[in-house]
Parts: structure tokens; sequence; C-alpha cells
């Protein structure tokens, strides 16, 4: 299973990066659709997010045997104005809600709430791609066993906990409306705001997307 999920990240990310690069300045207006569904399904890493870029493009995940499948649904918008002039009118903002069912190593649901940021679609040839960025809050309908307690109370979990999404999203020109996404989903304490510092877990997730 190691291998297959190594084989994965592999392929994908070289072609992702090579789109953004290449194809961002040639990127087309397209109408912001109004809404978005995505399913999902992740595997958790025994990483903490500094070491994700290293690892994901060394094609080194240390995966766990714990996984969720889930759903989310998200409202997108035109960008306002502070941020179009950041973006461009081409970039999107956003609220996804998000529901996981995580199981393996944790058997519990999981709600979230991201504000979301997107960059424009680049393309290149029949591809396209942008990369996107997710700020919320998560929380855990029971025990999440899989993250690590504080170093002052080991066996205390905590439920509710900032969520983040780091995201590259492809698709083709010729059908602009449904896109693979690659996502990391991370849940931690915010630098002690919310938990304790070092609490948290990282999962990495492929999603199917449609703009409707």
């Amino acid at each position: 299973m190691k291998n297959k999920w190594s084989l994965v990240v592999r392929r994908w990310m070289p072609a992702l990066v090579l789109a953004l690069a290449a194809g961002t300045a040639a990127a087309q207006a397209v109408s912001a659709p109004q809404w978005e569904g995505t399913l999902y399904y992740g595997r958790g890493t025994d990483s903490n997010l500094r070491e994700l870029p290293r690892q994901i493009f060394g094609a080194d995940l240390p995966w766990e045997d714990t996984y969720f499948a889930g759903v989310g649904l998200a409202r997108v918008t035109r960008p306002p104005d502070l941020i179009a002039g950041l973006l461009g009118d081409r970039g999107t903002t956003g609220v996804e809600v998000v529901l996981n069912k995580h199981h393996g190593l944790q058997d519990i649901w999981e709600l979230g709430v991201l504000a979301l940021l997107r960059t424009p679609f680049g393309e290149l040839g029949a591809l396209r791609a942008r990369a996107g960025l997710g700020i919320g809050l998560s929380y855990a309908f029971g025990r999440p066993s899989y993250e690590d307690g504080s170093a002052d109370d080991p066996n205390r979990r905590w439920r509710l906990q900032n969520f983040n999404a780091f995201e590259v999203e492809l698709g083709l020109a010729a059908a602009p409306r449904t896109t693979l996404v690659a996502r990391v989903h991370h849940r931690s304490g915010l630098y002690g705001a919310i938990a304790p510092k070092r609490v948290g877990s990282n999962f990495i997730a492929l999603g199917l997307r449609h703009q409707f």
C-alpha cells in the first residue's frame, strides 16, 4: 500500500507544479461557479507540516494505516476588491463545509468549515491547474485517537482544532467544471491558541470536484 500511494504522489505532483508554473500567465477568465461539490479520500501520514513539502516531492511520506472518506460542499464567489487586487479578477474565494468519516487508527466523524482562497487557473495545452488555501475550524465527533496528545497531558485529545487545507487542482480545458484535487488536510492547535502545540494530524487526500 505504501508503494502504491508513493507512486500516485510521484506521478501527480510534477505535472501539477509544471502546469501551474507554465500556465498562469496565459490564464483565461472563467466565470466563477456558484457551488461546487467534492468527494475526498485521504490517508494519514506521520509528518509535521513543515516536513510535508520535502516528503511529498521526494515520495518519502511515512504513511500510516488510518483513512477518511468525505464530501465537501462549497459556495464560491468572486474575491472582494482587496483580494482581487492581489489575485486579479480570475481568482476566487468562498466557504466550504466538509464532512469526513475516519476509519483505521481512529473511528470518528469530522466536520470542518473553511474559508477558501484560490489562484486563477493556469493553462498548459489541454491541462488547467490552480492552487488553493483553506483556513477554518474542525470538530471531531468522538475521540480523535490518531492525533498526539500534549507533552503535559498525553492521554487527552482535543475535538475542536484549527483546520487548514492546501491543495492543487488539475483538470482539462475542454471540461472546465470537473477537476481532480490533491489536498493536504491539516488539524492543529494553532500554535497553542486552540489546543496545545504539537497536537494535531496531517492527511494527504485526493478528490474529485464538480462545479455547478
